[in-house]
């Protein structure tokens, strides 16, 4: 597909949530996938898909917390019982969870934050605490092993939703445009093919 654009060249970048946001902000890129749909106007916003998040912690750490029983389903107001490892912000996924509990007039119980992936993961393997996250495939280890527990909240609004945006000013518009086209029958083809196993696509009714 992209042979029908020989003059168009692609340059791709990779970061966290808050330096591709800055990207945005600066102008410095044309399309991204985002997770956070407050970009401003000079960007089109078109969500994709929604993942529904977990809560990653240690299986002792729970039955201490929890009295022995591992829950299901995880309630919003069950967050400050538990210690968490969770991003500073602005990283979308803080950002989300401090919301969600000034909405239910709860404060979480946040023991670190960290950016790290890694770390974050090391940590909670350790017991320290828990985190929230998407069942991705870099915790599938973890939890397989029975080590660590992924809980889902039982609340749908504990999910994050994935964003394609483009630029609306920019001055190579004919490009970003075909580009944009082909990204999104790219990933309604992933989605399709099952490439995030936990993740659904975006309806109109969502």
């Amino acid at each position: 597909k992209l042979a029908t654009l020989p003059l168009v060249q692609l340059e791709f970048l990779e970061g966290s949530p808050s330096q591709v946001h800055g990207w945005l902000s600066r102008g410095e890129v044309d399309i991204a996938l985002v997770y956070n749909s407050e970009i401003g106007p000079d960007y089109e916003v078109m969500p994709v898909m929604t993942e529904r998040l977990h809560l990653f912690c240690d299986t002792r750490k729970l039955r201490e917390i929890f009295k022995g029983k591992v829950p299901a389903e995880l309630l919003i107001k069950d967050l400050p019982q538990i210690p968490l490892i969770l991003p500073s912000k602005p990283h979308i996924l803080r950002v989300m969870i401090d919301r969600l509990c000034v909405l239910n007039n709860i404060r979480p119980n946040i023991v670190f934050e960290t950016d790290g992936s890694f770390v974050t993961r090391g940590m909670v393997e350790q017991g320290i605490g828990g985190t929230i996250f998407s069942m991705s495939t870099s915790w599938s280890y973890s939890v397989e092993t029975g080590q660590v527990a992924a809980i889902p909240f039982k609340s749908p609004l504990v999910c994050w939703n994935l964003y394609l945006v483009k630029s609306r000013r920019a001055p190579n518009l004919l490009a970003i445009n075909a580009i944009y086209a082909i990204l999104q029958k790219e990933i309604d083809y992933l989605l399709e093919q099952g490439a995030w196993s936990h993740a659904s696509k975006w309806n109109i009714n969502d």
